[in-house]
């Protein structure tokens, strides 16, 4: 199977089981036969809700990514990521970023630790 993603998402899906070849958006595509939508795959595959999740892991962070992410987390605590806007620059964002504002009153919750990010660094609050 050939999966083709947002560049940023390529490192991520590369460790996907059955994944034969991630391809970045934008990029040359290889020779193939068929072409589905990732959103269209639940429809094709007959997902219900008996079939979600299914079992097992299928998405795992790189090893040297994950490592530098632990030491970010606080084990006595609940550790809640807030990514509470993207990419300014997508057509569709005003859609898409909450900001931060809907999320201050949870802040100050004491058994939660929280990470926001505006971007893809994420940073302790």
């Amino acid at each position: 199977m050939i999966l083709e993603c947002q560049t940023p998402l390529v490192a991520l899906f590369e460790q996907l089981e059955g994944v034969e070849q991630v391809v970045a958006r934008d990029a040359p595509l290889p020779t193939f036969d068929v072409h589905a939508p990732l959103l269209s795959l639940p429809r094709i595959f007959k997902t219900d809700l008996d079939s979600i999740p299914a079992p097992g892991d299928y998405l795992k962070a790189d090893a040297a990514r994950g490592e530098k992410f632990a030491e970010m987390l606080d084990t006595k605590r609940l550790n809640v990521g807030i990514a509470w806007a993207g990419k300014p620059s997508h057509r569709n964002d005003r859609n898409r970023s909450a900001g931060i504002e809907p999320f201050i009153d949870l802040l100050g919750t004491p058994v939660w630790r929280f990470t926001a990010s505006r971007s893809a660094r994420a940073a302790p609050i």
